[in-house]
């Protein structure tokens, strides 16, 4: 069967989120700017070398005599004040919120650009065309926000966080612009999904991995799945909890898990 783009709901609110983290970015860098440009502003005492011509002229009438030191002064400051108020507070709000979302655009364009993807950013659907899965089917999104100029949130979302003991078939799609996998693992009673130690290597131990889904347009194994493609696997599943993750380097950590309760 052809995955007909399952993961809109959970990869659309996922991007939602990833989106609104980028806002979020560049509004606290051109924010920082804009303050650090009025607290240029707010200090026109710090003495500039006098270069414009207005400036010239107060200091030749100074010079002859004309006016005091204290008008002077008080002329030179309402020359500089007046010159820095340039951008006032509205103008600041203004220009901030439209370059921050102009720099949002660029970045999530730069991640969701290609021929092969949705007005979301995401695969409109997979490359692949799956075979007719036995069992309970957990479909399963991986997404990223790469392709950004710095390294971006990524998240695995299973469009079932229950199902039923026996043979249970996972469908994963790379909804991302980065290589993925899917891996399975038991939890203990005590385990936390997303708690697993990670090694120097940037992975977990897969010791009592149950299955793997790696293969681009494939069953089981592989190299990982490119994206815009899918891979699944079928397992037999016990009642218990279980973690599905991508175990590439630095990709758990970065959030690509999520837990799954077999009753």
């Amino acid at each position: 069967m052809m995955n007909s783009g399952y993961g809109y709901g959970q990869a659309g609110a996922s991007w939602l989120v990833m989106a609104l983290m980028v806002l979020a970015f560049w509004s606290a860098v051109v924010g920082l700017l804009i303050y650090l440009l009025h607290r240029g502003q707010a200090r026109p005492d710090r003495v500039r070398p006098v270069s414009n011509e207005a400036e010239q002229i107060l200091a030749e009438r100074l010079a002859r005599g004309e006016i005091g030191k204290e008008e002077f002064t008080n002329r030179r400051k309402a020359l500089r004040v007046g010159r820095g108020k340039w951008l006032n507070r509205r103008t600041s709000i203004v220009i901030g919120v439209t370059t921050a979302l102009v720099l949002s655009g660029f970045s999530l364009g730069a991640f969701g650009g290609g021929s092969n993807h949705s007005r979301f950013g995401f695969p409109a659907r997979s490359t692949c065309t799956s075979p007719n899965l036995s069992g309970a089917v957990v479909n399963v999104a991986l997404i990223d926000m790469g392709g950004m100029m710095f390294s971006g949130p990524m998240r695995l979302s299973t469009d079932q966080t229950t199902v039923s003991s026996g043979t249970v078939s996972f469908l994963a799609t790379n909804y991302g612009s980065r290589t993925h996998e899917l891996v399975i693992l038991p939890l203990s009673n005590s385990q936390i999904a997303g708690d697993r130690p990670v090694g120097g290597d940037g992975k977990i131990d897969e010791a009592g991995s149950l299955g793997e889904a790696s293969n681009t347009c494939g069953d089981g194994a592989g190299e990982g799945i490119a994206p815009g493609a899918s891979s699944w696997v079928t397992v037999t599943l016990a009642p218990g909890r279980y973690e599905v993750l991508c175990n590439l380097r630095g990709h758990y950590a970065a959030g690509m898990y999520s837990e799954l309760t077999v009753s």
